[in-house]
């Protein structure tokens, strides 16, 4: 009989959580028979990837595996944790021991690898139904990065995506039709290069609104967290906030104290007073707040740059993101959020 860790239950993914707990389900998934169900709370995964070592050509039956990687806290098997079965393909074991692969006891679906770290979610296994969306955004959240181990793969995939002979960043980069290096010779690391350093990191970039405000100024750190939960897959990297109007601003400033956000709104409107008698400025189209709104914008700014370390904004412990609205009426705001770094 096969030996269980009598705790792997209580960690994740096996570990039942509450809804709040978990989050959002962002995708379902289940085994050929449907007697293993798992859902994951994360909408796109860390990487994905195509494997070709020898492990993964055995055990799938197949030329290469496709994998998704999650956080293990990401995933949560919902149904059928009682059925599965582990395989540890180091130790030639049926034991429950890390690295090991899961698979439904019953249909012998493969449904992941769990590392010590993370999981490997197969994307086949993924009902994007019901998910809640279509085939081509299931594609495209699962679409892979790279191929790993691909010295020893059995089919030659002249994909354009970056190939690396043994694992990722530890080994030389092939080109498609590159011959095959000796399996035997030990992986060597291979110099920085541009597709390197294009692959090492990445870019991210989305657009997003603010709730609608009128004069005054606001902090908005925790908003901007809440769009971007993609942050926490970067290791170190800059975040760049570049709001889309003349008459508002980004800052950098005070989150503790909310007096502190009044006096600049005050000392501002005392630099660029409003024009109630029509004879400050040749710009008034929309207003006796019009142009000072713009030349408060042009001291403050339009954009900060933030670094990223370990998944969290690394701001100091009084620092805060503002946003500073110059027009008295509410308006709707649009950012641009930039990312680049190295993910984890």
């Amino acid at each position: 009989m096969p030996e269980k860790d009598p705790e792997y239950a209580e960690r994740p993914p096996y570990k039942i959580r509450s809804d709040v707990e978990f989050g959002p389900v962002k995708w379902r998934g289940s085994c050929d028979c449907g007697q293993v169900t798992y859902q994951i709370s994360r909408e796109t995964p860390l990487n994905a990837k195509y494997c070709h070592c020898r492990a993964c050509q055995v055990t799938h039956g197949a030329p290469f595996q496709w994998c998704g990687i999650f956080h293990k806290s990401d995933v949560m098997f919902n149904k059928g944790t009682e059925g599965l079965t582990f395989y540890s393909s180091q130790d030639k074991s049926r034991d429950y021991h890390l690295p090991t692969k899961v698979a439904c006891a019953h249909c012998r679906s493969p449904i992941m690898d769990e590392g010590r770290n993370v999981c490997l979610v197969f994307p086949g296994l993924i009902d994007y139904q019901a998910s809640g969306t279509d085939h081509d955004t299931w594609r495209q959240a699962f679409e892979p990065k790279m191929h790993i181990f691909y010295a020893r793969r059995s089919i030659d995939i002249a994909d354009g995506k970056p190939k690396w002979a043994a694992l990722d960043e530890d080994s030389d980069l092939l080109d498609d039709q590159a011959p095959e290096p000796n399996p035997q010779s030990p992986p060597t690391k291979k110099k920085r290069s541009k597709d390197k350093h294009r692959i090492a990191m990445p870019w991210s970039q989305k657009q997003f609104s603010l709730p609608p405000r009128s004069r005054g100024s606001y902090l908005i750190t925790d908003h901007i967290v809440s769009e971007l939960p993609e942050l926490r897959e970067y290791k170190v990297g800059i975040l760049n906030l570049f709001i889309q109007h003349t008459s508002c601003a980004l800052s950098l400033n005070e989150n503790w104290d909310e007096d502190v956000r009044e006096d600049m709104s005050d000392a501002l409107d005392r630099i660029a007073p409003a024009d109630k008698r029509g004879n400050l400025y040749r710009h008034s189209a929309e207003g006796e707040d019009d142009m000072p709104a713009h030349i408060k914008s042009a001291l403050i700014g339009a954009s900060v740059n933030i670094p990223i370390s370990n998944g969290r904004l690394a701001t100091g412990t009084w620092q805060g993101i503002w946003y500073l609205e110059f027009r008295a009426s509410r308006h709707t705001r649009k950012v641009v959020a930039t990312i680049q770094g190295e993910k984890a």
